[in-house]
């Protein structure tokens, strides 16, 4: 049974359509979904751009020749929570309620 509901859960299929899959085989089947609620972590990141401008020559005519460069640096912040509900499918086929 818990390969089965494993086989459900990754098909993607809701309880109507498994309902309806295993009504062709002549299995009766009682399928319910539950909503779980569930927390992952993500790891977030601050990148800092610096822009330069510098004089690097001079020109005949006395003019500043200028460069831009640009940098950028990537640092680890704290972790983003992020909350939510996932639909965990469950069956039994001996009546019971799943």
């Amino acid at each position: 049974m818990d390969a089965f509901n494993l086989l459900v859960k990754k098909s993607g299929m809701t309880a109507e359509q498994i309902n309806a899959l295993l009504s062709t085989v002549n299995i009766a089947p009682k399928v319910k979904t539950t909503q779980v609620p569930q927390e992952t972590v993500v790891p977030m990141y601050k990148t800092i751009t610096h822009h330069v401008r510098s004089p690097i020559t001079v020109d005949a005519d006395g003019n500043e020749i200028w460069t831009d460069t640009t940098t950028q640096e990537t640092e680890p912040v704290e972790p983003a929570k992020i909350y939510g509900q996932v639909e965990v499918p469950s069956m039994s086929t001996d009546g019971s309620t799943p």
